[in-house]
């Protein structure tokens, strides 16, 4: 009966092993008690332990390629998957009087020796935008952080039907407007 077997450097080699070889072996005796009912079926028992092999070999190598492939699974997530950091909106308080809306809140910037400033455009008759620009201050020693920065600006605009948007060096920042009635 010819055989293939695996060779010290994984390469397929055939071997003759004869019939009694395989039945006086241990595996040969446990097989024989194991499948009896096969051998007569089929006839040829060493086919049989030649398929027992193949399975297991196959089993054992889609265990391997299911870890692999869960590994490199956990370990590409977070390269191909990254989320967006979810950040809050700006707050601003807006102390609403007869065509004014006073416009107060804190920016949080990334070093401490970022300094801050304000321009209002209207972009339409009912949307105004805040420009916040930044610029480095070298008279301050620079300290990596979130650094708050108020802001204070009056809006001359409709008292009602007015909506306002942001810009940070010229990227968007969301906001959050909270009106308030100002007597």
């Amino acid at each position: 009966m010819q055989v293939v077997a695996p060779d010290i450097l994984s390469i397929w080699v055939p071997l003759e092993i004869s019939d009694a070889q395989v039945t006086n072996s241990r595996l040969g005796r446990h097989y024989s008690q194991q499948w009896n009912w096969a051998y007569s079926l089929m006839g040829s028992h060493p086919f049989l332990y030649a398929m027992d092999d193949a399975l297991r070999q196959a089993g054992w190598i889609c265990v391997v390629v299911a870890a692999a492939a869960y590994i490199t699974f956990l370990f590409s997530d977070g390269t191909f998957n990254k989320a967006a950091p979810v950040t809050e909106p700006l707050v601003v308080r807006d102390s609403i009087r007869k065509h004014e809306h006073h416009l107060t809140g804190t920016v949080n910037l990334n070093s401490s020796c970022d300094q801050l400033s304000l321009e209002v455009k209207q972009v339409s008759q009912t949307v105004y935008e805040l420009e916040f620009e930044t610029w480095p201050d070298p008279a301050v020693i620079c300290k990596r952080g979130p650094t708050p920065r108020n802001f204070d600006v009056v809006v001359f605009a409709p008292s009602v039907g007015v909506r306002f948007t942001a810009t940070l060096d010229k990227n968007p920042l969301s906001i959050a407007v909270y009106p308030s009635l100002a007597k």
